[in-house]
């Protein structure tokens, strides 16, 4: 069949287009999927400023408790 699929310039052309399209959409998914693990690296690099910034909130908080009692 694939040999038969050459001889015939619409099969062919067509055929050509579908491995096109779906390279195409190979690709925007691995480029999305890239994307996805760079904003999940950003979340948790954020996730763990966040929690550095509680801790350091909260020391400070405590030391001006005590220093006012």
């Amino acid at each position: 069949l694939s040999r038969n699929i050459g001889t015939i310039p619409e099969l062919r052309d067509g055929s050509h287009r579908a491995v096109n399209s779906q390279t195409h959409i190979i690709v925007e998914m691995s480029r999305k999927l890239g994307t996805l693990a760079e904003i999940q690296t950003l979340a948790q690099k954020v996730d763990s400023i966040k929690e550095k910034v509680d801790v350091s909130a909260r020391i400070g908080i405590d030391k001006l408790h005590h220093y006012w009692i």
